[in-house]
């Protein structure tokens, strides 16, 4: 087995942080010394890890000695922008970013020990790469530059902490990472950060791509909305660009998920209380878009999912009317962190306090405003289509989002654990947002009252969120906020991104052998509270289309101990892995694993 020396990746680590491999804002070259890359073959730095976290300087008297690389950007020199280091006795290696916040500093006055406002940096460590693990110097060069390419456009998907969300540098399209060998993902965040610094022309080449249309729509899925810049007004300019009947299906899509993604994560519960409003400035205006053009375009009034996308988003727009919000949409943590003018710091009790905020969000233009006679017509006209199950079951329906195997972390500790989603619905919200509708003089009594009889008849068929066997879990997505938002939730279904991944975590080989692949929808889920007896008992059950169990883990690791994880390109799996406990036929009968 060929084994790769630390010889062989300090040569690639030196390659992968070339100054030829950022990118300025614009597509701009970067200037002369605006990046220098400064090789320290003995590093003495402060080090310690808690709980996946690098301890700030001041919190720890641990020191270690590395082979770093250090990136500084324009005139910083006392931290650099991102850092890998290598320890080379250990071989792993680490890929570290800086960010500038305010925070406090210990001092003593008068033999009083007390704090004083600073501004410093707060490094986080992106993700680590293990040489042993990485035999072939093509996959330990792809490995390093993922997780430098995460340095700048974030950890997560949705991010929540700081390490989640994008780099400043990247967010203001002020700098970006391109990788040696981009593909499809990297494309995409090219095309976001074109638009993120405002780069026309390298956002026009886009346009014409075959692709364009899951580009956007790959792109929407990862978007990161804080701090709120231009770049959601340019990517709304670019996709109404397209064909009519293109736009207004991409705007269809955002507003739909959009609105599912507003019934999970509301925003008087969540989002910090309405303090970060991002979601609801961008269905402001892809909500404008879809009204333009189907103004524009009759003929698209009739097609379902553009009506559905209508009706749903513009209910949401009234009802977030009058909220009170901050001077601009932010949350404690990005307040905390120095960004150029004309972003300002926030007071803190804007942030944290609803009735310390002086802005009403949309008072200026009540959604009303928007609805000439032929839209008012049309959005009457959508709540025909709740005669339909699937459109009746829409007005309840949420995505919410669970890291499954990182339950058995301590809280506040980093978790890169895979993200599940999940599609949900509460008989609750439903209703209540059939009330909207009738009293805002949008459905007639009788239609009223008929729509909440079927309501109230509708079959709902999965697991309530009521039988989770966990808790909320402070700084991290969990399936149990759904608790928040409405007790009745019910599990419906898995995303289909969800079930193919795990499908590829618990083994396509298994599906196969066992007879189960035939399964179109899976429902892979943490064992209801019922089915958990023991530590060596259920973990994670799986789910067909009826609500059936067919498939039931629990932890590959037995022994006593903290579970053990092991990381790869920046996400984290069980390192024992699981072990199957239990499976059923498509009768219902338990089978012998």
């Amino acid at each position: 087995m060929n084994v790769m020396h630390v010889e062989q990746a300090a040569v690639v680590i030196a390659d992968a942080l070339r100054p030829e491999r950022f990118v300025a804002g614009a597509a701009k070259e970067l200037p002369p010394g605006e990046l220098r890359c400064v090789h320290r073959p003995a590093d003495l730095v402060p080090w310690e890890i808690f709980r996946g976290h690098l301890l700030d300087a001041s919190q720890t008297r641990q020191r270690r000695c590395f082979d770093s690389w250090l990136v500084f950007q324009g005139a910083a020199r006392d931290e650099p922008l991102l850092a890998v280091r290598l320890a080379t006795e250990e071989r792993r290696v680490y890929v570290v970013r800086s960010v500038q916040v305010h925070g406090h500093e210990a001092i003593e006055e008068d033999g009083i020990l007390t704090t004083r406002p600073v501004v410093k940096w707060l490094r986080e460590l992106v993700g680590t790469l293990d040489l042993n693990e990485y035999p072939e110097v093509a996959a330990f060069q792809h490995a390093l530059e993922h997780l430098l390419h995460l340095a700048f456009v974030g950890t997560s998907r949705l991010p929540v902490t700081s390490l989640e969300s994008p780099l400043p540098a990247f967010a203001l399209g002020r700098l970006f990472y391109r990788p040696a060998h981009p593909g499809v993902e990297y494309d995409m965040r090219w095309l976001e950060f074109a638009l993120r610094s405002g780069d026309q022309a390298t956002a026009d080449t886009f346009l014409n791509r075959p692709d364009f249309s899951d580009l956007i729509r790959l792109l929407f899925n990862h978007l990161a909305l804080s701090p709120w810049t231009e770049f959601i007004p340019r990517l709304t300019r670019l996709v109404l660009r397209r064909p009519a009947a293109e736009a207004a299906s991409l705007l269809g899509y955002f507003l739909r998920h959009l609105v599912r993604h507003l019934t999970a994560y509301d925003l008087k519960t969540f989002h910090n209380r309405g303090a970060n409003y991002p979601d609801a400035l961008a269905l402001d205006l892809w909500l404008q878009g879809l009204i333009g053009l189907l103004e524009r375009q009759a003929e698209l009034r009739q097609e379902r999912l553009l009506r559905r996308a209508f009706r749903q988003a513009w209910l949401i727009r009234k009802t977030v009317e009058g909220l009170p919000v901050p001077d601009h949409p932010t949350s404690p943590g990005d307040n905390l962190r120095v960004l150029p003018p004309p972003f300002e710091r926030l007071p803190e009790e804007q942030v944290l306090w609803p009735e310390q905020r002086r802005r009403r969000l949309f008072t200026d233009q009540p959604a009303e405003s928007w609805l000439p006679p032929a839209m008012a017509d049309l959005l009457r006209d959508t709540l025909r289509d709740l005669d339909h199950i699937g459109e009746l079951r829409e007005l309840g329906l949420a995505v919410f989002l669970d890291r499954p195997f990182g339950v058995f972390k301590a809280p506040g500790e980093v978790d890169r654990t895979p993200l599940f989603a999940y599609e949900a619905f509460s008989r609750r919200i439903a209703q209540r947002r059939l009330d909207w509708w009738h009293d805002l003089g949008f459905l007639p009594k009788s239609c009223y009252e008929e729509l909440q009889k079927r309501l109230g008849e509708l079959p709902i068929r999965g697991i309530p969120v009521t039988q989770l066997p966990g808790r909320e879990r402070p700084g991290v997505v969990a399936l149990e906020d759904a608790l928040r938002a409405s007790p009745d939730f019910v599990i419906l279904r898995a995303a289909r991104s969800t079930q193919q991944l795990a499908r590829r975590i618990l083994g396509d080989s298994l599906f196969a052998s066992t007879g189960l692949g035939s399964h179109r929808d899976i429902l892979p889920i943490r064992s209801p509270r019922s089915r958990i007896l023991a530590d060596a008992e259920a973990f994670l059950t799986v789910y067909d289309e009826q609500s059936r169990p067919i498939l039931e883990f629990g932890l590959g690791q037995t022994e006593p101990g903290p579970i053990r994880y092991r990381e790869r390109l920046g996400v984290e799996e069980l390192a024992d892995g699981l072990r199957l406990l239990r499976l059923w036929n498509d009768a219902g009968e338990e089978l012998r694993p």
